[in-house]
């Protein structure tokens, strides 16, 4: 490789280079970290460059110079490729780069690789070769085009790099901000060599500064690492977790002021560039709404309609962050979507609604139904069917409690001389007259039913015989005094009755019934018009008309 001579460039180089292996070294004892693997290959890179750069200012022999520098293409493409891909890859919130993307970067290294090993053939990377200042072993490389083409590509890699960081810094949490800032400030130290050097301003000419920076780039980043916890796991497994949730999340500060959102608050507040640093109401006009019912010393809840387009329905959850120093520390705020949901109770509450509307027709209907089928459809008094339903457990009731039911069975006299001489539709209307006063007359937890044709059965819970008996020739009376249209004096109808009473007289329906209709039988052949009582000859008789 030829002699060699410590020169003040080839020192600071290889002090470089074992500054770089140290840093390196370091990093690689917390691999474990995200980015951490990535960030040592590159510091093994720049040894690389640094030792190959300081063997090329240490030689005295010019070939021995040019071969060091053509190696030097190996370790400078390295480190260039790596860092822009740990800093893509870090604005990317850890996700992988495509491969399309990581094959674009490496062309400009192999392109520098192959250049610098062929340049013999074509000198486009270097043109020339002249002797440096007067008492020094330097050489000055006079470059071809090949040379500002890749330093070229490599200043578009650190201006890319530093666009990205520019980015994440104004988009991402208050976390990533300090570490972008980290990462900015140790990406502009190289950037400014690579102009320096390409420029032909090096203030050293005998040392090359852009491996040296590289040094200083990477001191920054582990100096980073513990105050910033840079390539820890928590900021990015936030970012990976917060940045692709469907919820939206806003952070607040005491002022109310925005200092972080995800990409999902973005959508739902419309928010196209950077919403942080600006009050919430500014972004989010229901916030006054809001603020108005929210506790800022617990957990807040609540639904809000957004209009659109399109109109949501959202469930909000606003959390206070811990207090520091005794003083409130802002607020979360949690948005999510909860539309379909809304949009299903509501039709869910629309449907039961109908159903229950249904649910009440078809009641009705059955209530009208079972009106129908218990009524008499001519006078609506209760009919015999219901008789056998509602008597049994009246008596039952009254058995229980001691106490007695009476049971009236009134029949209208001469009906069919009505029929005969007024027609059957005057008879219908004696009928709805009788069963008019019946209801009338009677108390409301009397029963009254039109036990057939011209017959009618009142049942009086709690009453004795002898009240039963009054009762029934009041109604007797009060029917002769009627005025019944399409009816003459001389065929006026009047009314005959069978009292009896539970139990005295019969402890079953057929029983009460039949001592009923025996005193009615006997009302009847007493002359008609006239009350009697089971198992008496005459009862209450009427006078005469």
């Amino acid at each position: 490789m030829g002699t060699l001579t410590w020169t003040p460039g080839a020192v600071v180089l290889f002090v470089t280079a074992g500054l770089s292996l140290v840093v390196g070294g370091l990093i690689w004892r917390r691999r474990s970290l995200p980015g951490g693997v990535l960030l040592s290959v590159i510091f093994l890179a720049v040894t690389e460059w640094a030792m190959v750069a300081g063997f090329e200012a240490a030689s005295v022999n010019w070939s021995a110079k040019i071969l060091w520098s053509r190696l030097e293409y190996i370790g400078s493409g390295a480190a260039a490729a790596l860092y822009i891909m740990f800093v893509l890859q870090y604005s990317r919130i850890g996700r992988p780069l495509p491969r399309w993307l990581i094959a674009l970067i490496w062309i400009v290294p192999v392109f520098g690789v192959v250049t610098a090993a062929t340049n013999g053939l074509h000198q486009l990377l270097w043109r020339d070769f002249l002797p440096g200042p007067e008492g020094t072993t330097s050489i000055i490389y006079v470059h071809g085009p090949a040379f500002y083409i890749i330093s070229g590509a490599y200043l578009l890699y650190l201006i890319v790099a530093i666009g990205a960081l520019i980015r994440t810094i104004v988009h991402r949490s208050l976390i990533h901000r300090r570490q972008s800032l980290a990462l900015l400030a140790a990406t502009c130290i190289p950037l400014a060599s690579i102009v320096l050097y390409a420029g032909g301003w090096n203030p050293l000419p005998t040392v090359n500064l852009i491996p040296t920076s590289f040094v200083l780039t990477g001191t920054i980043l582990f100096l980073s690492i513990a105050p910033f916890r840079l390539f820890d796991l928590v900021p990015i497994a936030r970012d990976m977790l917060v940045e692709t949730m469907l919820d939206a999340v806003i952070v607040l500060d005491p002022e109310d002021r925005i200092v972080d959102l995800n990409p999902a608050a973005r959508a739902l507040i419309g928010v196209s560039g950077s919403a942080i640093g600006r009050a919430v109401e500014r972004e989010l006009p229901l916030w006054e709404k809001v603020k108005s019912s929210h506790n800022k010393e617990g957990h807040t809840q609540t639904e809000l309609s957004l209009m659109g387009p399109p109109s949501r329905r959202v469930e909000l959850h606003i959390t206070p962050l811990p207090h520091r120093n005794n003083r409130p520390s802002g607020s979360v705020l949690v948005f999510r979507d909860i539309t379909e949901r809304f949009l299903a109770q509501r039709e869910l509450q629309s449907v039961n609604e109908s159903l229950t509307q249904h649910v009440r027709r078809i009641e009705s209907l059955q209530a009208r139904l079972h009106e129908q089928a218990i009524r008499d459809p001519l006078t609506s008094l209760y009919n015999r069917r219901y008789l056998g339903e509602s008597l049994p457990k009246e008596l039952a009731r009254a058995e229980r409690a001691g106490c007695p039911v009476a049971a009236i069975l009134f029949d209208i006299d001469r009906f069919k001389q009505v029929n005969d001489a007024a027609g059957h539709k005057a008879g219908d209307v004696v009928l709805q007259s009788l069963s008019e006063l019946l209801r009338r007359a009677t108390r409301a937890s009397d029963m009254a039913y039109r036990y057939g044709g011209e017959e009618f059965l009142v049942i009086l819970p709690q009453t004795g015989l002898a009240t039963a008996a009054a009762r029934a020739d009041e109604l007797r009376k009060e029917f002769g005094t009627l005025y019944i249209e399409g009816i003459d004096r001389e065929i006026r109808p009047t009314l005959s009755a069978g009292v009896a009473v539970f139990p005295d007289h019969g402890t079953t329906v057929d029983d009460l019934v039949r001592s009923a209709d025996e005193a009615l039988y006997r009302a009847k052949e007493a002359g008609r018009n006239r009350v009697v009582c089971a198992f008496e000859s005459v009862g209450f008789r009427s006078e005469e008309t």
